[in-house]
């Protein structure tokens, strides 16, 4: 029994780092001594959401990403400009069904109890009914109400959103950094 004892002490014993209270005990051959460890993991906030893809099929659309370890849920975000993201809804897992809007942008960001990740890159998912025999980007005329992933990644180009009207020629972007428009901070503007 004591070298059990001791055993299960000394595996303790490597596996803490913080000894809480000590004590000694009186048994009958000697004494031994008692050890109270206290455990205090800090679990990390999940890493982002990567793979964001959408889909539109039928005047649905759907939002997919793959799984983030440690990510206990994931908060939808949506932007009409591709600039300011504000909360669109909580899910639990990483394939939401989503009634889109119209030019609309949208990001992922995996959380857990102790935080939330930065958002991920945001992918464009316009609201359109596909006509027979025109193709929406990354479909073929073939099959017309296949989905398909809505950004250039899907052809191995970037997964940056489309230029909103601004970028494009419109008027003077008054962001003059030049960068995707999104802060990861928690205001997500």
């Amino acid at each position: 029994m004591k070298r059990w004892l001791l055993a299960l002490l000394a595996g303790a014993v490597l596996v803490s780092t913080a000894v809480a209270s000590a004590a000694a005990l009186e048994v009958r051959g000697g004494t031994m001594q008692v050890f109270t460890f206290d455990f205090d993991f800090e679990v990390p906030a999940p890493g982002p959401v990567t793979d964001l893809g959408c889909t539109f099929a039928q005047g649905t659309g759907t939002l997919a990403w793959g799984a983030v370890p440690g990510a206990e849920g994931y908060r939808v975000y949506r932007s009409p400009s591709g600039k300011e993201y504000t909360e669109h809804s909580v899910v639990t897992e990483p394939l939401q069904t989503i009634s889109t809007q119209l030019g609309h942008f949208y990001a992922v960001a995996a959380f857990n109890a102790t935080g939330e990740s930065a958002l991920s890159a945001p992918v464009h998912c316009p609201t359109s009914d596909k006509s027979a025999g025109s193709a929406g980007p990354g479909e073929t005329s073939d099959d017309p109400g296949t989905p398909s992933l809505l950004t250039d990644e899907a052809e191995g180009g970037d997964p940056t959103p489309p230029p909103t009207p601004e970028e494009a020629g419109g008027e003077a972007d008054d962001d003059s950094e030049g960068d995707s428009g999104i802060d990861s901070g928690s205001g997500h503007e």
